[in-house]
């Protein structure tokens, strides 16, 4: 998967980027790929695109076939989104699908929000872990505040959360000090942050 993210300037930039490097890689690395989010003509999800890879979907350039190599590729332009995990105290797996199921979108949970239940046998815990796509609609704190509710319900409770990678620093503005200091956050943790590092 190689995402192309909007951060400063038109979506337009990042499309052209995404079908730039995707008709490249078609060509040079003989590799199919598949266009998702707004690099696709029909903005077709990445969840959407891996149910139609090679099935109901032809790659959008390169082969027909995926590389026996390489495989394949989804490119894709879109805004930042930040990926979370929440570790439970346990290990109950069952409990982390079914707060999974609350909170996803397409199950009614969260606008924006992709959500699934993982056990983790090397740290003896069960993990939740959410990508938020569409910050303007559910942000970092709202989605940890939906996962205490949601762990509630399932009768467990949130060891820890790891933010994987940046977020944008207009979603750390919208943090509470409170959220920042308990969960060990800072400017750092922001692409814009980092930038200037």
């Amino acid at each position: 998967m190689v995402p192309f993210c909007e951060i400063e300037g038109p979506m337009a930039i990042a499309v052209e980027a995404a079908r730039a490097f995707g008709y490249w890689a078609g060509a040079e690395l003989d590799l199919p790929v598949f266009f998702y989010d707004e690099a696709d003509p029909e903005q077709r999800s990445l969840p959407v695109l891996r149910a139609q890879a090679f099935s109901s979907r032809a790659p959008d350039a390169g082969p027909n076939q995926p590389n026996p190599r390489l495989g394949a590729v989804a490119v894709g332009a879109r805004r930042p989104l930040i990926a979370v995990n929440f570790f439970l105290a346990s290990g109950d797996v069952t409990a982390a699908q079914e707060m999974a199921h609350i909170l996803r979108e397409r199950d009614g949970g969260l606008p924006g929000v992709r959500a699934l239940g993982f056990n983790l046998a090397d740290r003896g815990c069960a993990q939740v872990s959410l990508n938020l796509t569409d910050l303007e609609r559910t942000g970092l704190e709202q989605a940890a505040e939906a996962v205490e509710r949601a762990a509630a319900t399932a009768n467990c409770s949130i060891g820890e959360m790891e933010l994987i990678g940046l977020m944008p620093e207009s979603e750390f503005a919208r943090l509470s000090e409170e959220f920042v200091t308990r969960h060990r956050l800072s400017n750092n943790d922001t692409i814009e942050g980092r930038k200037r590092v």
